[in-house]
């Protein structure tokens, strides 16, 4: 409950100031399972917790193995779900150590082509920033205050 309770102030104190973001430090979080199936497993879950919404599509079927991401909850299911895609795998793996944004971006560079991120490096961030964010609200990253 109290990890819930800390994603709020983990996202300002992380975004409220881009120009200091640098230097603030990440860390994954040791409470998650990953699993891998060829079934999405966060589809089922989120289908039947949100009835309401009426989702009817299907799970894509183009990807032979899902890696689902089990985060333990106090609520009535006990657990959530969620879908990592390779580049949330790698994040998670670097982030098995404490680093600040700027180290960070600096080892994650390597899995990217130089002269694309030479051509984007506004669009690289961005992208990195949203992992980020994704990662604090399923509960995968923690930030360091």
């Amino acid at each position: 409950y109290g990890r819930d309770l800390n994603k709020t102030q983990y996202f300002q104190f992380l975004f409220e100031d881009l120009k200091s973001i640098y230097s603030k430090k990440i860390v994954a979080d040791t409470i998650y399972e990953i699993i891998e199936s060829d079934y999405d497993w966060s589809y089922y879950f989120e289908k039947n917790y949100n009835v309401r919404l009426n989702v009817n599509s299907l799970p894509s079927k183009e990807i032979t193995t899902i890696h689902s991401l089990i985060i333990p909850e106090c609520n009535d299911v006990g657990f959530t779900v969620s879908t990592l895609d390779d580049l949330d795998l790698v994040l998670l793996e670097i982030l098995q150590n404490a680093k600040t944004i700027n180290e960070f971006l600096e080892e994650l560079k390597a899995c990217f082509d130089e002269d694309d991120l030479n051509d984007s490096k506004a669009e690289y961030e961005l992208l990195i920033f949203k992992k980020i964010k994704k990662g604090i609200h399923n509960k995968s990253i923690r930030v360091l205050l």
